[in-house]
């Protein structure tokens, strides 16, 4: 709580079970900035709440690097960036979920794909009341005006969209 994290050669929070980040900053770090490893946990939760996760670089997963459950709120994940799941990288064996609440996930960069947001399994994505700038392979339908949810969703006009909002 109420941490900065930053300027590490490896991982910001290299974690082998639940984490809670609250009131803090992850940034400029050199492989992710919050991981779980699947060899480790798979059921793993990261909760970060009123936080800033920006600048750090992964493989998959930029900013956050998850299997389980991820849950987000009144954060701002940017500026993160990864061969795929710039801003968030989650994945799932047997039912995970993210969860997303007020809170900006944009700006991220991919090399691959899913350059904000990346689910990638059989697990669920809830957004309430938030922003995700670019929605490529996340499932998220684009919205640029505030949809049922209360969420921003940009698209890429290459992909048939408006634009991503960043």
């Amino acid at each position: 709580n109420s941490s900065t994290i930053s300027d590490n050669r490896a991982s910001g929070i290299y974690a082998f079970g639940d984490i809670t980040v609250h009131s803090s900053t992850i940034s400029s770090n050199r492989n992710s900035g919050i991981i779980i490893p699947s060899n480790i946990r798979p059921e793993g939760i990261v909760e970060v709440s009123s936080s800033t996760i920006s600048g750090n670089i992964g493989e998959a997963g930029g900013g956050i690097h998850a299997p389980g459950v991820v849950r987000v709120h009144s954060s701002t994940i940017s500026g993160n960036s990864a061969d795929t799941g710039g801003g968030i990288y989650s994945y799932t064996h047997s039912g995970g979920a993210t969860n997303l609440t007020s809170s900006i996930v944009a700006g991220n960069t991919a090399a691959i794909s899913s350059p904000d947001l990346s689910d990638n399994a059989a697990g669920t994505v809830t957004v309430t009341f938030s922003l995700i700038g670019d929605n490529s392979d996340s499932g998220l339908a684009e919205a640029q005006t505030p949809d049922v949810n209360g969420n921003l969703v940009g698209q890429p006009i290459l992909a048939g969209g408006a634009g991503v909002i960043d």
